[in-house]
């Protein structure tokens, strides 16, 4: 594994990696951001971050709300299986945004990128709703990453508040004790207005993605879409 570059900024020490042809993003040691420019899906979270979106009705998906661009992996593959699509990407810290443009290949033809903080400018959007939100806001505590905002009743009203009459919102817990301590988990979700829901997990870490969608999805549904994607197809 290559630096291919490194900084200290303040308390955080950030490094780009590369593994093969496979780019990292890395702060603090740990795992932000993954991208390899011959793979749709890089075998970790940020796949099941994308995987709801082949889960909506065939048209319905036009604008995404990405919260935490990170690298802009997430873009990335949403762009390659189901754009163009109009994808608004808010991330507060201004360094992600260079790194996701130099080294992950990031560019303004894939995203609108927004440098705010993603409570406030979730707040604060007066324009039309989102057929997708993607809630993957993180911060860092004591060496361990960590919601950066609750996913309580407040913050999970605000997001649905945003979402279109068919969409779906997919968002990132670090721990399945962070997903049921939430205002998503299996026992609160039934107050939400919402026709389907499913959480998805990996071997290769921690994570719940957890994703609830206006519309119904019927069981399956996923493994056929992934089936007849030619970028997902298995080669024979």
């Amino acid at each position: 594994m290559a630096v291919l570059w490194h900084r200290k900024q303040g308390n955080t020490t950030y490094e780009v990696r590369s593994a093969g042809r496979s780019i990292r993003l890395y702060e603090n040691g740990i795992l932000h951001s993954q991208y390899h420019p011959e793979r749709v899906f890089v075998g970790s979270v940020w796949d099941l971050l994308t995987l709801p979106a082949l889960m909506m009705p065939a048209g319905s998906l036009k604008r995404v709300l990405m919260l935490g661009v990170g690298g802009g992996v997430v873009i990335r593959q949403l762009q390659r299986l189901m754009g163009p699509l109009e994808i608004i990407g808010v991330e507060l810290n201004p360094l992600h945004i260079k790194l996701a443009k130099k080294y992950f290949g990031l560019d303004e033809s894939q995203a609108t990128l927004v440098e705010a903080e993603a409570g406030e400018f979730v707040r604060n959007y007066d324009g039309p709703p989102f057929d997708l939100i993607v809630d993957d806001i993180f911060a860092e505590k004591n060496g361990q990453p960590e919601r950066a905002i609750a996913a309580d009743e407040t913050w999970c009203k605000l997001l649905l508040s945003r979402l279109s009459p068919q969409g779906a919102l997919v968002t990132n817990f670090v721990s399945v004790k962070e997903f049921r301590s939430s205002a998503l988990s299996s026992a609160k979700v039934s107050q939400w207005p919402y026709a389907s829901a499913y959480s998805f997990s990996t071997p290769h870490c921690d994570n719940i993605i957890s994703a609830y969608f206006r519309a119904p999805v019927p069981d399956g549904f996923l493994q056929l879409r992934l089936a007849d994607h030619p970028l997902c197809r298995k080669k024979t």
